[in-house]
């Protein structure tokens, strides 16, 4: 496969055990690095690693191809894979996703799509044709999309890694539920359907992509585009900032301890659990030895 061909179907490959998909994971992240800053959520969620029998990477780029198919002069997040030819059409679309069922009730998908670094025009150019070809270039994009929501359904459901927290919780919940005189309950959490395992949870999705997904009508009510908060992502040249201060005295730095991840855990909606924070890096700040 040559650079001029376009994107194929996708493909499913397998990054466990690491040794044998290494050579996939290299290409994949050699692929998204022009992309960041945008690419960023899912470059460093394959740099972490942490990949079990049932993690996937879906694409429809062929990785194991000796010339894969971006610009290879593009040296920033501004077009590779993606520039426009000289008849104002962009490439086909491509994306790379990470998929691990195993990871649920925490984020189970992470992608990444070509349009969200560059997509095409959202209002018709100077050109007679474009309106169609926009159009059509959208639709590739829907269906592409669409096909990875297939891909992902059709997955087969392991065991979570967290089965222990979702047993004591069902249990707690039936427990509930069967109370006569039940207390106040609590706000719903937006997060709680990412229980069911009929129900994935997808995780830093880029707005454009959110809104292909809404006109796919596969979000959940609770995720819906109008309705749900954006994350913001703010980067930072690390070697061009100030000297930091130091801490007033008294205090130092830490990493988290575990007796901590509750309190951590109940400032977020989002599902953090304690093996998987233990494995995160963290910062804290606590009282220096002898001002506790």
């Amino acid at each position: 496969m040559s650079s001029e061909d376009p994107p194929g179907k996708l493909h499913r490959h397998h990054l466990a055990p690491s040794d044998s998909s290494q050579a996939i994971l290299d290409a994949a992240l050699r692929v998204l690095r022009p992309h960041i800053p945008t690419s960023i959520p899912l470059y460093r969620r394959l740099q972490f690693g942490r990949f079990f029998p049932d993690s996937f990477l879906f694409t429809n780029l062929d990785l194991g191809a000796p010339s894969l198919p971006i610009d290879a002069h593009a040296s920033n997040g501004t077009g590779a894979g993606s520039r426009p030819n000289s008849h104002y059409r962009h490439e086909d679309p491509w994306l790379i996703a990470f998929v691990d069922r195993t990871c649920r009730p925490e984020t189970e998908v992470w992608v990444f799509g070509s349009w969200e670094d560059s997509p095409p025009a959202s209002s018709p150019s100077p050109s007679p044709s474009s309106p169609t070809e926009t159009q059509e270039e959208w639709q590739a994009i829907d269906n592409l999309v669409a096909e990875l929501v297939r891909a992902c359904r059709n997955l087969p459901v392991p065991r979570s890694l967290h089965q222990d927290i979702l047993d004591a919780q069902q249990t707690q919940q039936q427990a509930a539920d069967t109370d006569p005189a039940p207390s106040t309950n609590p706000p719903p959490n937006p997060f709680a359907a990412a229980r069911v395992p009929t129900i994935q949870l997808w995780g830093a999705i880029h707005s454009t992509t959110a809104t292909i997904l809404e006109r796919l009508d596969v979000l959940a009510s609770t995720s819906q585009v109008t309705s749900t908060a954006a994350n913001h992502t703010f980067m930072f040249d690390v070697p061009s900032l100030p000297p930091p201060s130091a801490l007033p005295d008294g205090l130092e730095w830490g990493e988290v301890k575990r007796e901590h991840f509750a309190l951590i855990r109940s400032k977020s909606e989002i599902p953090r659990w304690d093996r998987t924070m233990a494995s995160l890096p963290s910062l804290a700040i606590y009282p220096a030895a002898g001002n506790l």
